[in-house]
């Protein structure tokens, strides 16, 4: 039988503890992933108080999996391995925050070098590098949500990016720009008068007065469109990737499925373009979807990348047609004025947010609905003085 090792003092010394020859204590042992971890103390009851915590934490399921010696590659990698259930554009956006973060000198750092000036310097390269402020916010939500496995392991006492990238760098957003009701007007005449995209004409019309995404507008299937009660039922998409077959996708969060009620101005529209579908049952069939209600003449679904290039080329020829007043038109401009006509008509902000399928109110206020000027505010005053202050409820006027 083996003699059991002992400390300076005498003491036996458990499984994985020895002492060096300067009096420091340690203990090693294997984590979950197969590496090996040591960790150090100068007093032996100091050191295994810290074996108790590193038994706890295995026994949750909790042993550190990263190491202090990893780089910020390292903890991205590791960050992106646990998510789940991620959809096609999910894992691009990954990928591509996982590229634009190798470009820098921060993926080489060991996470424990990392500091909040560090986070900052990271960001204002970015932005000098010319990458639009959304961009930038995204990169850093993205490194924060890497950090904190490393502050939940304990390896660090504070995530280096939580900090606020809008005090770093100006808001280069663009803001969306709706159609006016006379550029909605000419737009559609031109559609309807022109020997080619005529036949555009309902896409748009749909864009407009449902103010939903392309890649939704893609999706409809005949089974998606309630006539008898008025509505289109949203809960999916038809999305294309690049050189990637079409594909379906779901809704981010709940908030995308929704039910759009129909203005009397689509419903023949959509009459039409159902009793064209039932006759094309190509048998087309994406992901278990069939029955697509927009296609080409070949029977095949359009894509968001088709839309788009046909908006594109309707647009170079209003424009040339008219260079002194041209306009930009695309699916989510058509989108975007949805949203601001319904603000225009009084539509209350709640049911304008479940319509757009945001997830908050803020969004649809900070995004869409930024068109109103002194003569909108003028005339919404004068219809609330008119229509719906009670003068009852003002005090009596005290004669002097």
């Amino acid at each position: 039988m083996s003699e059991k090792r002992r400390d300076n003092k005498g003491r036996v010394l458990k499984t994985g503890e020895s002492q060096r020859k300067d009096g420091l204590y340690q203990f090693r042992y294997t984590d979950w992933t197969g590496k090996r971890q040591t960790i150090y103390a100068s007093d032996l009851s100091v050191l295994r108080e810290k074996e108790e915590d590193i038994l706890k934490r295995k026994f949750r399921g909790k042993i550190r999996t990263i190491s202090t010696s990893d780089t910020v590659a390292d903890l991205v990698d590791r960050h992106v391995s646990l998510k789940r259930r991620l959809s096609r554009g999910g894992q691009r956006q990954y990928q591509y925050m996982k590229n634009l973060i190798n470009k820098h000198q921060i993926a080489k750092m060991k996470i424990s070098d990392v500091k909040t000036s560090t986070a900052k310097q990271f960001i204002t390269e970015l932005y000098d590098d010319g990458l639009g402020s959304e961009t930038i916010k995204r990169a850093a939500g993205f490194l924060r949500g890497a950090f904190q496995l490393a502050v939940e392991d304990e390896l660090l006492f504070m995530n280096p990016f939580s900090i606020n990238c809008r005090a770093l760098i100006p808001d280069t957003k663009n803001k969306r720009q709706a159609l006016s009701p006379e550029d909605q007007r000419r737009w559609f005449e031109f559609l309807s008068g022109d020997r080619i995209y005529s036949r555009y004409y309902d896409i748009n019309l749909v864009l407009l007065f449902t103010g939903i995404r392309v890649s939704e507008l893609c999706g409809l299937t005949i089974r998606d469109v309630d006539l008898k009660n008025g509505y289109i039922n949203i809960d999916h998409q038809l999305i294309k990737y690049g050189t990637d077959p079409l594909s379906i996708c779901h809704p981010k969060s709940k908030s995308g499925v929704r039910k759009i009620p129909l203005y009397k101005e689509v419903v023949p529209v959509f009459e039409k373009l159902i009793e064209q579908a039932q006759h094309n049952r190509s048998g087309v069939e994406i992901d278990g979807y069939k029955d697509f209600i927009f296609f080409s003449s070949t029977g095949r679904p359009y894509s968001n990348i088709d839309i788009d290039k046909i908006f594109q080329r309707a647009q170079a020829k209003f424009n040339k047609l008219y260079p002194d007043s041209p306009i930009k038109v695309t699916p989510h401009v058509l989108r975007h004025t949805y949203s601001t006509n319904n603000a225009r008509w009084g539509m209350e902000i709640t049911s304008l947010s479940y319509l757009m399928g945001h997830a908050s109110n803020s969004i649809t206020l900070d995004v869409y609905t930024h068109t109103a000027d002194f003569d909108q505010s003028m005339k919404e005053v004068r219809r609330l003085d008119r229509d719906v202050i009670d003068s009852d409820v003002l005090p009596t006027p005290v004669m002097v």
